[in-house]
C-alpha cells in the first residue's frame, strides 16, 4: 500500500498527497474521515467518497464487518494449512 501525507483540512476531512502524487505535481486527494462503532470498538477510516448520502456510517459499519469476515476466514485457512507466519 503507498503512503502519503495526510493534512486535516476541518473537522472530518483531509487532504492526502501519495508519494507519486508529491513527484508529479498532482493535486492532492480529498478524504473523509468516518468514525463508526462495531460492538464496543471504536474504528477511525478514510475514504474517499465525500457524499454522505451515496456512502452512509450504516453502509460503511457493514462493508467493514463483511471484509472483517473474509480477514477471520483468511487467518483460519492459513492457520490450517500451517502458513499462520
Amino acid at each position: 500500500m503507498e503512503q502519503g501525507n495526510v493534512v486535516p483540512k476541518n473537522n472530518m476531512t483531509g487532504l492526502s498527497w501519495p508519494e507519486h502524487a508529491v513527484r508529479s505535481q498532482q493535486t492532492p486527494l480529498r478524504l473523509r474521515l468516518v468514525r463508526v462503532k462495531i460492538g464496543r470498538t471504536e474504528m477511525w477510516l478514510l475514504t474517499s467518497v465525500m457524499d454522505k448520502s451515496k456512502l452512509s456510517l450504516d453502509q460503511i459499519r457493514e462493508l467493514y464487518k463483511q471484509r472483517w469476515g473474509i480477514e477471520v476466514e483468511f487467518r483460519g485457512l492459513k492457520q490450517t494449512l500451517d502458513k499462520g507466519k
